[in-house]
């Protein structure tokens, strides 16, 4: 059944959008250029990471859009100098919580903190923390996690328990001491982990990367094509990245299933 359309204005253009989604949802829709970290469409809303901010008339301050159901008559203003005061101010603070070693990193070339940083032009964060908390060695075979990249965005841990319903990680202490574990720390292996890879695949930085796929190529040197999982008969579809006739990685189809 098709969802009813709103009208709402953005920018001081008319726009008609489906109900029923977030702010951040429709604006995606319309091809409006909105950063997001921590917003992942499988999972429930967080508002974590502030950088999708907007104004809209009738709610006071700059609230996150993926946490604002869309509705009739919305006025929405989505590139004013505070909202880039703001997502600069955001962006900062997140560059200067870890250590990003952008030319070896396996997302280079596609993560939002890097394009962030570029569009604004920060070149070196004004605001300084002491060094983020490392995860426990584990030389597991499968995920190399680096805490030095997190963003505490959430993504993971939401999609492991919201989707994967396996709940083997989950946020421990707070402020600048709070990073993302298993219980007792114990190495993924031992843990209640069943390396499906589905937090790898929502991670929007390096903080969690495919052991195998390192240095063998970057995202966006990649040919993405998709395929069918020959291990039963439920026919789910799986993206292989390929560079040079070699499968470099796989993943799960989000669009399809």
């Amino acid at each position: 059944m098709e969802k009813q359309k709103v009208k709402i204005k953005v920018d001081g253009r008319d726009f008609e959008v489906s109900g029923g989604q977030k702010v951040l949802e429709a604006l995606w829709s319309l091809k409006f250029d909105i950063p997001a970290m921590c917003y992942h469409p499988r999972t429930a809303p967080f508002g974590g990471c502030r950088l999708c901010i907007v104004e809209i008339d009738g709610i006071r301050g700059l609230p996150p859009s993926c946490t604002i159901d869309v509705q009739e008559g919305m006025v929405i203003r989505t590139d004013t100098p505070s909202i880039h005061q703001v997502r600069k101010m955001v962006t900062e603070l997140l560059l200067a919580s870890g250590e990003h070693h952008c030319m070896t990193c396996e997302m280079n070339g596609v993560c939002t903190l890097q394009k962030l940083a570029y569009q604004y032009g920060i070149e070196k964060p004004r605001f300084t923390f002491d060094k983020p908390p490392q995860a426990p060695p584990d030389d597991n075979p499968f995920i190399i996690r680096d805490y030095s990249k997190c963003v505490l965005c959430g993504r993971c841990v939401r999609v492991c328990n919201q989707v994967q319903r396996q709940g083997a990680i989950s946020f421990v202490h707070r402020g600048f001491k709070a990073r993302v574990a298993t219980v007792a720390d114990a190495p993924l292996l031992e843990s209640e982990c069943l390396m499906c890879g589905n937090c790898v695949q929502a991670c929007p930085t390096g903080a969690l990367t495919y052991r195998k796929a390192r240095f063998k190529g970057r995202e966006f040197e990649l040919e993405k094509v998709r395929t069918t999982c020959p291990y039963c008969g439920c026919g789910c579809q799986m993206i292989l990245s390929v560079k040079d006739g070699q499968v470099v990685k796989i993943e799960a189809d989000e669009e399809h299933g």
